[in-house]
C-alpha cells in the first residue's frame, strides 16, 4: 500500500473516532474499526504501524487520553474521581495511569497540578 492509501485510511479512521466516539467502549477492537470504515482489519493495523508507526491500541489511547484531558477542565465533571472520569473516556481502571504517565510523562495528579486544574 502507498503512503497516500495509508494517509486516506487514516483520515477515514480519525473522522470516525472523532464523529462517534468510539474510543469511549473499552471493548473497542481492530476489526469494530475495520467494519466501521469499510475495510479490513489487516488494513486498519498496517495503517498503525506502517504508516504511523504505532499500535492500533496506542491510538485509541491517545484519543481516550485527549478525552480526559478534555473532560477533566469541564465543570460539569467536577465530582467524578479521576479514575471514573479515566473509565467515562474508555479505560479500563487497571491500565489508565500507566498509559497516561506514558503519553504526559507524569501521574495524572501531577498534570493537573501543573495545569491548575482543581479537583474536589
Amino acid at each position: 500500500r502507498s503512503s497516500e492509501l495509508y494517509r486516506a485510511l487514516e483520515l477515514q479512521i480519525r473522522a470516525y473516532l472523532t464523529e462517534t466516539k468510539a474510543y469511549g467502549n473499552p471493548s473497542l477492537k481492530v476489526a469494530d474499526v475495520a467494519i466501521a470504515v469499510g475495510t479490513s482489519t489487516t488494513n486498519v493495523s498496517e495503517m498503525c504501524s506502517r504508516y504511523l508507526k504505532i499500535s492500533f491500541f496506542s491510538l485509541i489511547n491517545s484519543y481516550r487520553i485527549e478525552e480526559f484531558k478534555r473532560i477533566v477542565r469541564d465543570e460539569q465533571y467536577a465530582n467524578y474521581t479521576i479514575t471514573a472520569l479515566a473509565e467515562m473516556c474508555g479505560f479500563k481502571k487497571s491500565s489508565f495511569f500507566n498509559v497516561f504517565k506514558e503519553y504526559e510523562g507524569c501521574t495524572p495528579a501531577v498534570w493537573l497540578k501543573r495545569e491548575g486544574i482543581k479537583r474536589t
